[in-house]
């Protein structure tokens, strides 16, 4: 079979926006002209549309975009498929993506990473369409900025706090780009960070231990008084502005170091940084509506007043102690529920070859309502909270993740950030295997996540791959009659939705899950929800 691939060119559309795809084959050269491209277009279980495109020459292949054109009120996660075939017919090769409407992508963030912003840069385009293929929509432009308390660089080359050399021409070209694909570019900046030499001319803007010592960061970086109105937060609020004013970016991305926890500034008054930082992000809201906010909540601290702030997502840095599966899924969990049910983003840095730590926490963050900032520079994985020093993936991993991030896209309506967990239906089954739940018009919605075998399950610890269980009987307690039920797993190569049998007896609906892997999902169409047994 042909190796074709399926290329979506936004990181998320919007509402009346054409959806472009692209097209790409393997050796070419080896397949003659002309040509027949079937693509195929779902929604859950049901077709959407089909789209025939007839291809006369390898050129036009080349070239080739594809548009679909939905209607105006459509919104959503979406599959489609795209057949190749010859001439007479004769299947060549298949690939799947998916793609979603959206009014914002904040409402389901999928957040990568850009870090490398070295002068004439030639990749930049190809870079983001490895990145679109995984359906990121907002990048993290991390260490762009020439100094923490001067973001902007005076000159067009620069060297960063590190030294490496950086580009203000790249990252305007990445800014052009990203806009272009419906990806959205978030600048880092640290609330309270300077460099020593600006601490140096302004000891009395600085924070202050209870021992009235300062307080650093590493060797290179002092910590300022974040409070409401004092001259540091009026400064980097400035700072912030001619960011967005100046270079066109599409919010700001706030970090901070989870220590200090406690503070005072030069004068001995008492600094409370958890309300420092809630302040900061709302004046930075309401100054910037159109902006997307978000601040890191290191060691899912101060996880009450950030979910209580105006920040349009959720972005959580676990550190150990949290360690565990278990908590992993708790975190995501506490912090939908505190926000109202705001999307959250995981920062958990796990080490490549840790193949089966990678895919057992993003089953447990996806199950959970979560999305994981894992991707980002030429396909390579985040693995150190200094973002220069990521990975390579391998390509099982590679191919794992791409099939993970089809799925939760195209199933975003029923498992994504938008839909609530409940608590509402026992679910029963073996030992080994978690679950969570969602209901929505008419349909419960079951990820079941496998950590059978895995003797001490933390995503921090190298640990083997959950024993693969087959045949798995799952009983789900429903007060409604159920009309259908669908499975599937982004562990199969085909991960769509499909038809499985099952029965039901009074309110127990009995169901028997072929494989399972790492996790999947199951469906349960309700008959009539004002239909109950």
């Amino acid at each position: 079979m042909a190796e074709i691939t399926l290329i979506p060119l936004q990181g998320t559309s919007k509402p009346g926006q054409d959806i472009r795809f692209q097209i790409k084959l393997t050796d070419s050269d080896q397949y003659a002209f002309p040509m027949e491209i079937n693509l195929k277009i779902w929604q859950l279980f049901q077709p959407v549309d089909t789209l025939v495109k007839k291809i006369s020459s390898k050129k036009e292949l080349i070239d080739m975009i594809i548009h679909w054109s939905p209607p105006d009120e459509v919104k959503g996660g979406f599959g489609i498929q795209a057949e190749l075939s010859d001439e007479v017919g004769l299947l060549l090769g298949t690939a799947t993506t998916a793609f979603d409407i959206l009014d914002d992508w904040t409402v389901f963030p999928r957040y990568g990473f850009l870090c490398d912003f070295f002068p004439n840069r030639e990749d930049i385009e190809g870079t983001l369409k490895d990145l679109l293929r995984f359906h990121i929509n907002g990048l993290q432009y991390y260490d762009w900025q020439y100094r923490h308390d001067q973001l902007i660089s005076p000159k067009e080359s620069y060297l960063d706090p590190l030294g490496r050399e950086l580009s203000l021409n790249t990252i305007k070209e990445f800014l052009q780009q990203c806009e272009k694909y419906g990806i959205k570019s978030m600048p880092y900046m640290a609330v309270y960070a300077a460099s020593l030499a600006f601490w140096n001319e302004h000891p009395e803007w600085a924070l202050y231990d209870p021992e009235c010592k300062p307080y650093y960061f590493e060797d290179f970086l002092g910590i300022m008084n974040p409070s409401p109105n004092s001259p540091w937060t009026e400064h980097i609020k400035n700072e912030c502005d001619q960011v967005l004013s100046k270079l066109g970016f599409d919010g700001i991305h706030i970090d901070q170091y989870g220590e200090p926890r406690e503070g005072q500034d030069a004068g001995g008054n008492i600094v409370d940084l958890p309300t420092a930082f809630q302040s900061f992000i709302n004046d930075l809201k309401s100054n910037h509506p159109t902006g997307s906010i978000v601040f890191n909540a290191v060691k899912n601290w101060p996880i009450e007043s950030l979910a209580e702030s105006q920040q349009d997502f959720m972005y959580i840095e676990i550190w150990p102690p949290n360690t565990s599966y278990l908590e992993l899924g708790e975190i995501v969990s506490r912090a939908r529920i505190l926000s109202g049910e705001k999307p959250v983003v995981i920062a958990a840095y796990i080490p490549s070859n840790h193949e089966a730590n990678v895919r057992l926490a993003d089953a447990v963050i996806f199950a959970n309502g979560g999305t994981r900032i894992e991707l980002g520079e030429g396909k390579r994985l985040l693995t150190d909270p200094y973002f220069p020093n990521h990975e390579s993936l391998s390509l099982d991993l590679e191919n794992a993740l791409l099939n993970y991030h089809d799925f939760i896209v195209s199933y975003g309506d029923i498992i994504g950030p938008s839909q609530k967990r409940s608590q509402d239906i026992p679910i029963s089954a073996p030992a080994g295997i978690v679950s969570t739940c969602c209901i929505k018009e008419g349909l419960i919605s079951i990820c079941l996540i496998n950590q059978t075998g895995i003797k001490k399950p933390q995503w921090d610890q190298v640990h083997s791959e959950p024993e693969v269980q087959k045949d798995i009987e799952i009983e789900i307690t429903t007060p409604w009659i159920i009309s259908g039920v669908h499975w599937g797993s982004p562990d199969q190569s085909d991960w769509r939705l499909g038809p499985i049998e099952w029965a039901q007896v009074t309110s127990i609906c009995r169901v028997k899950i072929p494989r399972l892997e790492y996790w999947g999902t199951l469906v349960l169409s309700v008959e009539d929800k004002g239909n109950s047994l």
